[in-house]
């Protein structure tokens, strides 16, 4: 009697820790889905500026990067999450199939897990591809993302995660302002509303 009621805590206690974690998964699913609309949003706002619109590609990227992030003990795990959702997410707007997306992301896997190896990687598949400029900017951007996974090793306290987004968003607000035009105070605006816009979805 008292192992069925050990083994029937323990499958309670089974059915609980799996509950809680699909309930989780589906509130990252939803939060992403609630980044993309507000990006989707926010590019039909600014469609005749590639530069802000790019932009505005780079801030969903950063925002579903700490997303699955917050979300995962484990970095490699949320990495590996992230770089899956990525290559659908680009598959599906480009409306091709997702195996090219895949390669490119098995080259970088193949990269030593260092900024150098990232770099090297990226510059080569960017000689690749170079005659498509669409592909151009994805392998840039998983660049970046990658590096920005990197940084994220050597946070030890859960709370410093926000903080160190934002030091990755300013940063690229930075390098993509570095010629004036667009100019800092319009993509700091755009992040601005943005954020208004992400807690406003949130709300509803």
């Amino acid at each position: 009697m008292i192992k069925n009621d050990r083994q029937k805590k323990e499958f309670n206690n089974s059915e609980i820790e799996k509950n809680e974690e699909e309930i989780e998964q589906k509130t990252i699913a939803e939060e992403i889905e609630t980044i993309n609309l507000v990006a989707t949003k926010l590019k039909e706002k600014y469609s005749d500026y590639e530069a802000l619109t790019s932009f505005i590609d780079h801030l969903a990227g950063t925002e579903r990067i700490f997303a699955i992030a917050k979300s995962e003990d484990n970095l490699d795990h949320a990495k590996q999450k992230f770089l899956d959702a990525e290559t659908d997410l680009m598959a599906t707007q480009l409306g091709v199939e997702s195996v090219m997306f895949d390669n490119i992301i098995e080259r970088f896997n193949q990269a030593h897990n260092n900024v150098i190896g990232i770099i090297r990687t990226s510059e080569e598949l960017k000689g690749e591809y170079a005659d498509d400029k669409k592909i151009i900017g994805f392998i840039e951007y998983i660049k970046m993302a990658l590096i920005e996974f990197l940084d994220l090793e050597n946070i030890d306290n859960p709370a410093e995660i926000d903080n160190r987004k934002l030091v990755f968003i300013e940063r690229r607000m930075k390098e993509i302002s570095a010629s004036g035009d667009p100019a800092l105070e319009k993509l700091q605006n755009i992040y601005k509303e943005f954020k208004e816009r992400l807690r406003g979805e949130k709300k509803e």
